[in-house]
């Protein structure tokens, strides 16, 4: 039997190696994901929602709710602004994962909205904040976090178009994010990175969302996520609005599960910054 030929070797190696090769970048994506630099490192300063009184002293949960916009819920009853002298920020907002009522609707923990009107000429905006999650936290009970927020979405759900991006979890504490849509009819994305990721416990974690807005239907909406500076979550294939005069409104502070049968305890969030362009 004749042997290969030492340029069929080659021949048939460089293929093998371009079929590895192909294989790889395919799946990629699948357990490896693109630096983006974080968001707050690419946008100009933004503002800050401060959690203390004009004496310094932290905020109590009547002068929480009297900055809360066009819509809020279990301040009272779920949410207290406390000293927090170990770490940089110096208060955290305190939010109790427990039922509070709003009208009819069941809801828990606390949530409200920071209206920030400098916002609306922006396409792309960027919130940060630090948030920490105790180790009893209910991670099989999917909850969510603060977020953006454009358009008037939660207040009576009659606007015509608008969402709340928000990152949170689900079961199995995998982190996703949520974007809850105003028009009815239109039901949530629910977004998932490409690899299993839990959220940490125990200890303060920065969280960076990013949300660009469409233009129409040739240019897509995105969401991004970074935890600690690392980019968790990306999709760069939504449309977030139908309507172009659907503008930035500012952040939805909802923190909370989304269901009943959640441990109770409390989760501490730092004051949010908000950055846009």
């Amino acid at each position: 039997m004749a042997l290969p030929s030492t340029n069929a070797i080659l021949f048939n190696a460089a293929g093998a190696a371009l079929f590895l090769f192909l294989g790889a970048y395919m799946l990629r994506p699948v357990f490896v994901t693109d630096q983006v630099p974080a968001c707050s490192t690419r946008y100009p300063a933004g503002h800050r929602f401060a959690l203390e009184n004009a004496s310094g002293a932290p905020l109590t949960p009547i002068e929480l709710q009297g900055r809360a916009g066009f819509r809020e819920y279990g301040i009272l009853a779920n949410a207290s602004v406390e000293a927090t002298p170990d770490v940089q920020w110096g208060k955290s907002l305190v939010v109790k994962m427990a039922a509070a009522k709003s009208g009819d609707d069941a809801r828990f923990g606390a949530g409200y909205v920071w209206p920030v009107a400098a916002m609306k000429s922006a396409e792309a905006a960027c919130l940060t904040y630090n948030v920490y999650l105790p180790n009893d936290v209910d991670m099989k009970t999917p909850a969510q976090l603060p977020g953006l927020l454009a358009g008037q979405p939660l207040a009576k759900r009659d606007a015509p178009d608008g969402f709340a991006a928000r990152p949170g979890w689900q079961d199995s504490s995998t982190v996703i994010a949520t974007v809850e849509y105003t028009a009815r009819g239109k039901s949530a994305d629910w977004l998932e990175p490409t690899r299993h990721l839990e959220w940490p416990r125990g200890r303060w974690v920065r969280v960076e969302q990013e949300v660009g807005l469409n233009e129409g239907r040739e240019i897509a909406g995105g969401v991004r996520i970074w935890l600690d500076g690392k980019l968790v979550l990306e999709r760069n294939d939504l449309t977030l609005r139908s309507d172009p005069d659907v503008r930035f409104t500012g952040v939805a502070g909802d923190t909370g599960y989304l269901r009943a049968g959640g441990h109770v305890t409390a989760v501490k969030i730092s004051p949010f910054t908000v950055q846009w362009r």
